[in-house]
């Protein structure tokens, strides 16, 4: 039996990479070091409607998150408030809203930032993949009046 592809690879060594690159989505990128763990196990049980923030990574690796509001905008202000705030170095202004639930917006812009509000405060399972299919739906075009 070959155990290599015609690319030369060996099938281990592609079925190990094909795993890590699927469990690589399930801890979503760009979080500060550390953080992963925080975000994955604690975070992503608590209840809705939740809010994770993360510090500027050149500065702290400062994480804040909130959860049980009645509103997205309060889970919000509760992280932002809460990130750094173990650490004298950061404040909340050097932090950024990572996720709204399950749905990473970090690097939203202030609009797609407010439509993603939205449609969490109308679909608290809402992710990442589901709003994108939205915003297809709708042609991209923005959904806050």
């Amino acid at each position: 039996m070959n155990d290599r592809t015609k690319t030369g690879f060996p099938r281990p060594l592609l079925a190990m990479l094909a795993l890590l690159a699927l469990s690589a989505c399930q801890t979503p990128a760009a979080l500060p070091p550390g953080a992963g763990d925080s975000y994955t196990h604690k975070y992503r049980n608590l209840p809705h409607y939740r809010a994770y923030a993360v510090g500027d990574p050149t500065i702290s690796w400062a994480v804040g998150w909130s959860s049980g509001h009645p509103s997205v905008r309060d889970a919000i202000d509760r992280a932002l408030n809460t990130c750094g705030s173990g650490t004298t170095r950061v404040t909340a202004s050097w932090c950024s809203v990572y996720a709204i639930g399950d749905l990473i917006v970090k690097g939203m812009t202030p609009a797609e930032l407010e439509q993603a509000i939205q449609f969490y405060q109308r679909d608290p399972s809402a992710t990442k993949e589901k709003f994108d299919s939205y915003l297809q739906g709708i042609g991209g075009r923005t959904a806050v009046n």
